[in-house]
């Protein structure tokens, strides 16, 4: 079970919560759209902040990773940008929903064999934390 709410507005249909105004929001995504490195997503979706829009982008974030982990040209300019750190982190968050979506982007980035040991590494916390999730 993902723990995601069937009988809630799903993703893209969520509000971004009280706090972001339209003219706001349009602005975070423009900011975002100039960033041109991996690195702005990967630490947005490691974000240790709790509020509820910080949580949505978090979510979005790793549901970015996951989207992008379904095309094998992006794995190695996602593995090498951090990603399976990024991607540990989310599988230990609060929200339900990003530990879900850093469980497909894991899926998604361990189909090639090339990235194995990298999500093995000694240094990973990958592999522990998707045996503790498995485990419940």
């Amino acid at each position: 079970m993902s723990g995601l709410d069937p009988t809630q507005p799903g993703i893209g249909e969520s509000e971004l919560g009280p706090s972001m105004t339209p003219d706001e929001t349009r602005q975070a995504l423009w900011a975002a759209a100039d960033m041109d490195d991996l690195q702005t997503i990967l630490a947005a979706a490691a974000d240790t902040n709790y509020a509820a829009d910080v949580v949505l982008l978090r979510r979005e974030c790793a549901r970015c990773l996951a989207n992008l982990g379904t095309r094998h040209p992006t794995h190695g300019f996602m593995v090498e940008g951090g990603c399976f750190a990024a991607v540990a982190e989310g599988l230990i968050d609060e929200d339900p929903g990003v530990r879900h979506f850093a469980a497909m982007a894991a899926a998604n980035l361990t189909t090639r064999r090339a990235y194995h040991g990298k999500a093995c590494a000694p240094e990973s916390t990958l592999v522990d934390r998707l045996v503790g999730q498995a485990a419940g």
